[in-house]
This record gives structure tokens, sequence and C-alpha cells, in this order.
């Protein structure tokens, strides 16, 4: 018994001793060279790097550390496609302020849907600059659908709420990048709270399409089209899956594609049109008229009044 013992203790000293001898030591810590100037000022390495273009100015965010006083910063740009310039060589910080800006811009007309573009900004100010912050930042592009403004749209079947309020929405309205007349309307049933107000809560949990698009078929008459449907955001009766949508009149049923016609242009900014409205495998609410007013077109309400 005593030699087990003896045994034991003389196992457990052993692996005691190999435990310690497998810590490991930190290292002793080293502190970092101290940025010399008292302010400095960085490249905000957050922001989104790989964009999608659609003409307006690139957005470049610098950051300080110190906000008092008022601080100009030097800027330039590295862009081999000759496309790209900064709105201003210089980044203004007022007094308070940790923050700015520069501007990129570019002539959206000029960029090739079919390329991708690289640029870098750099901070030209080496005096104020730190050891911890980046001071040049790369951008990755491609030339996406062209951003033409603020529209106006009007859906007589899901916004309108029979009583006066038409429930004309402002959309963000996008043409393709290759200049041809395809138009997309953005985010057009965004208003959650509406819907839900219109058609109840539960019916308002429907996903509504992001955009719809459309585009002319011909101009000489500018008649315009779709394919097939676009999603409302209303589930009929709340229930899930149950979704009315918008459809092309011959998507619908083949008998109804003379109806295609009716959409089109129905003034030099407004654009009518024509949809079925429908719930597969129960019913709908027959053809209806949507308006989009584009930008910079008549207001939407007051050209409705005035039909």
């Amino acid at each position: 018994m005593k030699a087990n013992k003896i045994y034991a203790i003389l196992l457990g000293c052993v692996f005691a001793f190999g435990l310690s001898s497998c810590v490991k030591t930190a290292p002793e810590y080293v502190p970092g060279e101290k940025d010399t100037a008292s302010c400095t000022v960085g490249l905000d390495v957050s922001m989104p790097t790989n964009l999608e273009l659609s003409g307006d100015p690139v957005e470049v965010f610098f950051e300080r550390n110190d906000a008092n006083g008022a601080l100009d910063v030097n800027v330039t740009i590295v862009d081999d496609s000759g496309l790209f310039s900064l709105e201003s060589n210089t980044v203004s910080f007022a007094n308070g302020e940790k923050r700015a800006k520069a501007n990129v811009v570019y002539d959206y007309d000029k960029l090739d849907p079919k390329d991708s573009y690289y640029f870098e900004v750099n901070m030209a100010s080496k005096e104020l600059a730190s050891l911890y912050k980046a001071v040049t930042i790369p951008f990755n592009c491609v030339k996406a659908w062209k951003n033409l403004g603020v529209g106006q749209f009007y859906d007589p079947v899901i916004l309108d709420d029979s009583e006066g309020d038409l429930g004309i929405v402002e959309c963000e309205i996008r043409q393709s990048p290759d200049g041809a007349l395809r138009y997309r309307i953005m985010n057009p049933y965004a208003d959650v709270e509406r819907r839900a107000m219109l058609w109840g809560d539960d019916a308002a949990k429907a996903t509504p399409s992001e955009y719809i698009e459309f585009w002319v078929v011909d101009e000489d008459t500018m008649q315009v089209t779709w394919d097939g449907f676009w999603l409302t955001g209303i589930w009929y009766n709340g229930k899930p899956g149950a979704d009315i949508k918008a459809y092309l009149p011959s998507a619908l049923n083949k008998s109804y594609a003379s109806e295609n016609e009716e959409s089109g242009y129905a003034d030099d900014d407004v654009v009518q049109i024509a949809a079925r409205y429908y719930i597969d495998g129960l019913g709908g609410f027959g053809l209806n008229y949507c308006y989009l007013s584009m930008p910079g077109g008549p207001d939407l309400e007051e050209w409705l009044m005035e039909e």
C-alpha cells in the first residue's frame, strides 16, 4: 500500500511538472509608437467600397480624433479611366465635427455598363496622418440603373382609401444603364402602415415587389409593357400566400391581350399602367389603372383631378 501511495505521489508530481512546463509565458507588452500630431485624420474604412453607380456622387468619409477648431484636409484621387474626379480637393471639418466627406463625381452617361471601374482616394495632408488610420481607400464600381429622381405613383386598388385620400406615393425612378426606355419604380409599396390600415395587419405581412419594371415597346405610340405581374404586398383576407398580384392582362389570360394596349404614356410625363389584380385560384378585382408621374412631371393628384 505504501508503495502504491509513493507511486501515486510521484506520478502526480510528474504530471504537475508537465503541466507547468507547457504553460507559455505571455510576451512582454511593447506599446506602439504614438502619433506625433495632436489631431489626426484618416479614412472611414467601414464604408462600402464595391459600388453600383446610379449617377449620384460617391461619398468618401474622413474622421478625425479631435473636433476642436475648423480644419481643412487635402485629398487626391487616382483614376486611370479619367472619368472620376473630386468635387473639391479639400475636405473641410467644421468646428465641433469629427466627420467630413469628399464627393467623387463622374459623367454617368460615359460609363459603359459592360465595364468595371477602379479608383483610389488618398489623404494628401500627410502631416495629419495617423499611424493607425487608413490614408488610402480603393473603390470598385459598375454602372447601375440611373437614378432619374423622384416620381409619383398611384395604385387605385391597394393604396387608395376610396374616401378621397388617393394614397399617392413618391418613389425613386431609375432608367436602364444602357439608356433604353426601360424604367423601374422603386419600392412603391414600402409604406407598411398604410397597407395595414387599409387591408389589416395580417394582410400587410406580405412581401411586395422591390420595384415595378416597365419598358416602351413602341416609340410611335409609346405603349409600355412589363413582365408577368408584380406583388402588391397584400395577402387577401390576411391568408399567407394569397398574394394580390397586378398582372399584365395577357399574362393572366390570353383573352385579355387587347387590354395590354391600354398601358402607355397618357401625357408627356405620365404613364398609365393597365393591370388586372388577381389572387391565384380565387379571383380578382378586374382591370384597373395605375399612374406614374415621371420625375419633373405634373403633380399627379392635380393631373388625375383634371382627367
